[in-house]
């Protein structure tokens, strides 16, 4: 009826399937982007329907493995994947793994240019800590908060690009000192 057309309208817009397409309303009316606070009693905040929903996401659009969904459609479409029954709040505003999110939102060539800078960081941060010795301590400790922030990004979604993170900013900062040091 009513909703059919704006939904294959939405879908043809996006290229997404109409049944995602109806979700998308749906989600957002039920407050799907809004931001929750951690709970004392589960502090993981349901990560693992979060993260079966984004994986269930890809698989049913795995064409989204090479564009991605955006940072903008990201957690609509992530939220329209999680059974109401499971979470009836839907209300996840990232997937909550800076890597998964990656994933979702930009696809294997978004992770791919993660993993390239993670990499060339790690490499810095290797030779900074283990093998420039001859560095006074506090350099050698520079990448250790670097470190620190990606492995808690497994996770959560701390540094996201989309907010304004005094995290990102020093991340970045100490990421670039890192690379400084490490130059071969």
């Amino acid at each position: 009826g009513d909703r059919e057309a704006p939904a294959q309208a939405v879908a043809a817009q996006l290229g997404i399937s109409e049944v995602h397409a109806q979700l998308l309303p749906q989600a957002a009316a039920e407050g799907a982007v809004q931001h929750r606070t951690l709970d004392a009693g589960n502090l993981f905040n349901d990560r693992q329907i979060i993260w079966q929903a984004a994986l269930r996401l890809l698989g049913e659009e795995p064409r989204f493995l090479l564009t991605g969904t955006t940072t903008v459609l990201s957690p609509a479409l992530t939220n329209a994947m999680i059974p109401p029954e499971m979470y009836p709040g839907r209300d996840f505003v990232h997937v909550h793994s800076l890597y998964l999110q990656t994933l979702v939102s930009w696809g294997i060539p978004g992770l791919a240019l993660l993993g390239a800078l993670l990499w060339r960081f790690l490499r810095a941060a290797w030779r900074v800590m283990a093998v420039h010795e001859g560095l006074p301590l506090w350099q050698r400790l520079v990448p250790a908060p670097v470190l620190y922030v990606l492995l808690c990004e497994t996770v959560d979604c701390f540094t996201r690009l989309a907010e304004e993170s005094p995290l990102l900013l020093f991340a970045c900062l100490m990421a670039g000192l890192t690379l400084r040091l490490g130059a071969e």
